[in-house]
């Protein structure tokens, strides 16, 4: 299918998650690198931050 639709070889899937993991996240844990956190990924200041 995707041979026949080049535009479906780039479509991300969906995570849904509740009020309570996200009130319970660590949003300045860091990635492995230790230079960005979640905030910074999706935080308040960040487009997902009005979701």
């Amino acid at each position: 299918m995707a041979d026949s639709h080049p535009e479906l070889m780039h479509v991300h899937g969906t995570t849904w998650l509740t009020w309570a993991e996200l009130s319970t996240t660590d949003w300045q844990e860091t990635d492995a690198s230790g230079t960005r956190t979640r905030a910074s990924a999706a935080g308040d200041d960040t487009d997902w931050g009005r979701v």
